[in-house]
């Protein structure tokens, strides 16, 4: 690095004086004290160049490769909904959505009680002689666990027709949802300790709410991670050590 920076700083000293030209200082990172120098082989001057197919050819090697400087557009990923804006919406939709499912899943247990009582009338008179089971279950166990079927699939009916009618009327909204629930649905994968159980606590990232949260979900992932290499390890060792034995023996 030194050598490239004094290369740099005589090929700029020893430039013609007539011809000028502009020093580039460019940080090798946000933590380097040493800046690097890139000589950009142009004149210097105030306007900007219109030709932009010429003004790639005068850039240096060293400019050239950086992509700061080579003409490609470094375009950062935003989004239009922030991560506290994503997470409260998140809650509030999740919340609307069940909201929305308990008058459906209401709705559902009435229509199936009184199918059953249409269906069976005499269920509450009936002696014992008169009872006749259904697939092997008392008539009133039965239409219990229909009732609770059915209160269930209405519950989900209802919840999912929500949801669907909120994406149809507001799409722009619904859009930038799904672009930031994308994003930390792959933050999480990636930053994820173990893929091998999904019954780990907070596997999907439920319990985080703010930004807060995702960083204490990212150390508790860091300290499992230290866990596992460390028992992997061990017992990776303990093999070795088995293995050696045998052939001993």
């Amino acid at each position: 690095m030194a050598a490239g920076l004094l290369r740099n700083l005589r090929n700029f000293l020893a430039a013609d004086v007539t011809a000028k030209r502009t020093l580039v200082i460019i940080r090798t990172g946000t933590r380097s004290s040493i800046p690097c120098f890139a000589i950009v082989n142009r004149q210097f001057s105030d306007s900007v160049p219109t030709d932009g197919a010429n003004s790639s050819n005068e850039l240096s090697a060293t400019v050239s490769r950086s992509p700061l400087f080579s003409g490609n557009k470094v375009a950062a990923k935003r989004f239009q909904l922030s991560f506290d804006e994503y997470q409260k919406l998140t809650r509030k939709l999740r919340t609307r959505q069940r909201l929305a499912g308990v008058p459906f899943g209401v709705t559902a247990l009435i229509a199936s009680s009184c199918v059953s009582a249409y269906m069976f009338p005499n269920m509450f008179d009936a002696t014992p002689e008169q009872i006749q089971p259904i697939l092997g279950m008392d008539p009133m166990i039965f239409c219990g666990l229909l009732g609770v079927a059915s209160a269930g699939v209405g519950f989900a009916a209802g919840s999912a027709m929500f949801k669907l009618v909120w994406r149809v009327w507001n799409k722009e909204m619904a859009q930038n949802l799904q672009e930031r629930e994308a994003d930390f649905l792959g933050r999480i994968a990636s930053q994820r300790a173990s893929t091998y159980s999904k019954f780990e606590d907070d596997y999907y990232g439920e319990n985080i709410k703010n930004v807060s949260d995702y960083r204490q979900w990212l150390r508790e992932q860091q300290k499992k991670q230290r866990i596992g290499d460390k028992y992997d390890r061990k017992e990776h060792s303990k093999s070795q050590g088995n293995a050696e034995a045998l052939d001993t023996s």
